[in-house]
């Protein structure tokens, strides 16, 4: 089955003069032997059977001129801002994490000082308790 045959089989026309005008090859058959424009006849598709019956009238399937796909650009512009949204959002992340990295990395240094310096005040102590004895 190709993509022509799902698309005759989900009744979309749309899609089915895309894939014609992009080369798809109509005369293909799938595992019961039938073409696309066969297999649109028997759900009664009379849209995508349309479909076949223009572009044939037109000088054959190769001949089919279409627009781009209705929404086709709409869609494409979709897809864009919501990939620059996703790089936005994960730009943001990696920047909150280094943040909180660096935050961290300032607590361990802080409590590595505060821990010297609480061994430091109790040698001190310790020495000053040894030489009073």
């Amino acid at each position: 089955m190709t993509a022509l045959h799902s698309a005759a089989g989900f009744n979309r026309p749309d899609v089915v003069k895309y894939l014609l005008a992009r080369g798809a090859k109509p005369t293909k058959t799938d595992a019961d032997g039938q073409t696309a424009h066969q297999l649109a006849s028997s759900y009664g598709h009379s849209a995508v059977e349309a479909v076949f019956k223009v572009a044939e009238a037109e000088g054959g399937i190769e001949n089919l001129k279409i627009e781009v796909l209705p929404g086709y650009q709409e869609e494409k512009e979709r897809r864009k801002v919501a990939d620059e949204a996703r790089k936005l959002e994960k730009d943001r992340r990696a920047s909150a994490f280094k943040k909180e990295e660096t935050r961290q990395q300032q607590d361990a240094a802080y409590k590595k000082a505060l821990a010297e310096h609480d061994r430091q005040t109790r040698e001190r102590k310790m020495s000053m308790t040894v030489g009073i004895s």
